[in-house]
């Protein structure tokens, strides 16, 4: 609608209605033509009402009325409803917010769809169908564009296969949905707080596995083959899980089938108080690889150190490092990330702390439990490091990340590429402050 048509309707109802103030003229035409809209008889006298009428009727007699019947009188709606209409500000320039809610005022969509349907074009049953989708789903969902889309191409294909196809619904077929798809709701960044809580978090954790595959590597000096030195010992069991021996039909075949027959360290691992069952075997044969080998939770943490720490990389060129993708120097570590979908390759160098080094001492060689810094060189030689006897034991891939975990269902163990990506695997810990806090890839 146009200033001349605003000025047009309002100087006849302020003439009609001189003891009536704007905003009762406003909501009274709104009222008259939402009441047309939806079938109601308008008055003889009312003009604007009664051309509205006169409208309706005509398109009722067309054969696609009744499918479009509810998106007609919605788009109306939103024609009279419209803020512009309402408040008639003039001066300042909108924000592109403000352009797209007031864009409904100027009619143009409500008029096409009149025209569609009269004219019987199929386009019109199109129109509705993504408005019906724009309603039922929230305003950030994608999902309306995605449908929206996957129809086009379905009456693309049929319009391939059938000649009676009408012309204008083809080259609709041909376009895109009439409405941009939604990125959906962004995430709320982590505050300072959080930040901090889950860094410290991590930390612990980092330090806890390394303690974890020191107490399994003094197990394993200590440790024999079971097959002679028997199976009842936690140290010969961890010995078996190097030599790749430790399966659950060997711990069911060697070990006493109650828990009184086990000894202390094995009931501790096992956590089997209730006694002996199925999954007892498995819950063994893991816990003793886990003294050895980290698995995929395990690597986590170093994930969200590194992405805290590596602000120019994304988590796939993370999730993509191999090893030949990491150069450590005096100075530091040059890491050449890729981005598969963008087809990008590039090279980035992260600094190491400044700390001098001792006489002898390699780049990032102090990095045992409690010691060495949190720097992102000092953070991928710490990984390599708990990695390396899976390299060492198992044909591993050459990723940064991978990790041991149940194979052949869940009768052994085998290395493998951690893939926390494709398996959204989470990251979660009870800070001291009692709040969770989760990071999701």
């Amino acid at each position: 609608m146009e200033a001349v048509m605003y000025s047009a309707i309002a100087s006849a109802n302020a003439f009609g209605s001189p003891s009536a103030t704007a905003q009762q003229l406003r909501d009274d035409i709104v009222q008259r033509c939402r009441a047309v809209a939806d079938g109601h008889d308008a008055s003889a006298s009312d003009e604007l009402a009664s051309f509205l009428a006169d409208i309706r009727d005509e398109l009722t007699q067309a054969p696609g009325f009744e499918v479009l019947a509810t998106a007609w009188r919605t788009r109306l709606a939103r024609v009279l409803e419209n803020p512009a209409w309402k408040t008639g500000e003039r001066g300042a320039l909108p924000t592109v917010e403000g352009y797209l809610e007031a864009s409904d005022n100027f009619g143009s969509a409500w008029v096409n769809l009149c025209h569609w349907i009269s004219t019987g074009d199929r386009r019109g049953h199109f129109f509705a169908f993504e408005k019906d989708l724009r309603d039922r789903y929230p305003s950030d969902s994608p999902r309306p564009h995605v449908l929206a889309g996957t129809l086009l191409l379905l009456i693309s294909h049929h319009a391939a296969r059938d000649p009676k196809v009408p012309e204008r619904l083809r080259r609709r077929a041909e376009g895109s949905p009439t409405f941009r798809r939604a990125t959906g709701k962004p995430l709320d960044e982590f505050t300072n707080a959080e930040r901090l809580a889950m860094q410290e978090a991590a930390k612990a954790d980092i330090r806890a596995l390394e303690k974890r595959l020191a107490r399994g590597q003094a197990l394993l000096a200590e440790g024999v083959d079971p097959r002679q030195g028997g199976w009842e010992s936690l140290a010969n069991l961890v010995w078996a899980a190097r030599h790749r021996i430790l399966t659950t039909d060997a711990l069911q075949a060697n070990l006493p089938d109650r828990l009184t027959g086990w000894s202390e360290p094995l009931k501790e691992l096992a956590g089997s108080p209730e006694g002996i069952t199925s999954q007892s075997w498995l819950n063994l044969m893991l816990p003793v690889n886990r003294l050895l080998f980290p698995g995929e939770i395990d690597l986590q943490p170093f994930r969200i150190l590194l992405l805290l720490k590596m602000t120019d990389c994304t988590p796939e060129e993370l999730h993509l490092l191999e090893l030949d993708d990491i150069q450590f120097s005096k100075e530091g570590v040059r890491v050449v990330q890729r981005k598969r979908r963008a087809g990008r390759v590039r090279a980035d160098f992260h600094l190491a702390e400044d700390r001098p080094l001792a006489e002898g001492e390699q780049p990032g060689e102090r990095t045992y439990p409690g010691s060495g810094n949190w720097d992102v060189p000092v953070l991928l030689r710490r990984l390599v490091g708990v990695t390396a006897r899976i390299r060492e034991v198992f044909e591993a891939p050459p990723r940064l990340f991978i990790a041991v975990e149940s194979a052949d269902y869940r009768k052994r163990v085998d290395a493998r590429f951690a893939s926390a990506t494709a398996r959204r695997c989470h990251y979660r810990r009870r800070t001291s402050s009692e709040h969770e806090i989760s990071l999701e890839y």
